[in-house]
């Protein structure tokens, strides 16, 4: 499906199970809330873990007042279970404004490219996370490595894996190490969450690992529990 609006369009791709969609010139919420509609149309088409491709490159504005459903429109994303979320944007204020809006909402992670040409690249070559980053800020996790452990924030998380802030212990690139994380679930009761886990980056600020023990049930209880612990669910 296509909406009319040369402002706004949405398609899904059906074959490679991704959506396509085009936000330009100065966007209105009442252009917003005609696209959001197509968007759910288009969505209803695809299967769990599809791709996204959003294309901002030739957006100017978007006016304060749509702001509620474009966080309408990143949530419904990921509750129908988006893999990854590629935004093409030029370097302009438009951008860095998106970018920042992102941050705030405290929402998930997308990835970011120049053009539909390396993006649809990015989604064609290149090793894909097995799961949507969701931003968390106020979540803590134990590590430990050998007999020492230490607490340190979360900053992303998917099924597949967190990255946290780097601490006074400092983990090696494939170190193997306990995560301990509680997490509130849909009762507002904590869920526990015992994950062994492999380091596959580091830097001077933060530290990634990939979960390595999490059967389909437990995805889906810590995926729940990652939207509750969000903005998503507030």
């Amino acid at each position: 499906m296509t909406n009319s609006s040369k402002k706004l369009n949405v398609d899904a791709d059906l074959n490679k199970n991704r959506l396509h969609f085009t936000i330009s010139k100065k966007i209105t919420k009442a252009d917003l809330d005609s696209f959001y509609t197509d968007l759910r149309f288009c969505v209803a088409d695809l299967q769990p873990n599809f791709d996204v491709i959003g294309d901002f490159s030739e957006c100017d504005i978007m006016y304060v007042n749509s702001t509620p459903t474009f966080k309408k429109i990143m949530h419904h994303l990921i509750t129908k279970r988006i893999r990854e979320k590629i935004r093409v944007v030029k370097d302009n204020v438009f951008s860095r404004q998106l970018k920042n809006f992102t941050l705030r909402q405290q929402i998930y992670e997308p990835s970011y490219a120049s053009s539909l040409k390396e993006a649809e690249e990015h989604l064609s070559k290149h090793q894909r996370r097995n799961g949507l980053r969701i931003y968390l800020r106020n979540n803590q996790a134990e590590y430990s490595i050998g007999d020492t452990k230490e607490k340190s924030r979360i900053i992303n998380m998917s099924t597949s894996g967190c990255a946290l802030e780097l601490g006074q212990l400092q983990p090696s690139v494939d170190e193997e190490t306990l995560m301990k994380i509680a997490l509130k679930n849909q009762e507002s009761s904590l869920e526990q969450f015992n994950i062994k886990s492999k380091v596959v980056r580091t830097n001077n600020d933060l530290f990634a690992v990939q979960f390595l023990d999490l059967d389909e049930e437990k995805k889906n209880t810590l995926w729940n529990c990652i939207l509750c612990e969000s903005e998503l669910m507030q």
